[in-house]
């Protein structure tokens, strides 16, 4: 179920992501979040963005899409918040 949403969304499975519990793990790069690394378990995905400090848990695929489209709305304003994005915006307007 979140395997096949999260293709749709973009995202990669990771190559030897999956062990014997059958956890995979899926990945996505943006320019303004960073790595986005969304682990599926049995019936959870748990969504990690490291550069934000976010972390998530799903147990609807439609739930992570919502989630996923309402960062994708936000990722402006997200990446000026970000300290460690903050300098990069500022370089990049001078």
């Amino acid at each position: 179920m979140f395997a096949r949403t999260l293709q749709r969304q973009g995202f990669w499975k990771a190559r030897n992501a999956e062990n014997e519990s059958g956890r995979r793990i899926f990945l996505k790069h943006d320019l303004y979040l960073g790595g986005i690394y969304v682990e599926v378990m049995n019936r959870v995905a748990v969504l990690r963005i490291t550069e934000l400090g976010i972390v998530r848990v799903f147990k609807r695929a439609k739930a992570l899409v919502d989630f996923l489209a309402e960062l994708e709305a936000m990722k402006g304003r997200i990446a000026v918040e970000s300290p460690s994005l903050r300098s990069l915006v500022q370089l990049s307007s001078d």
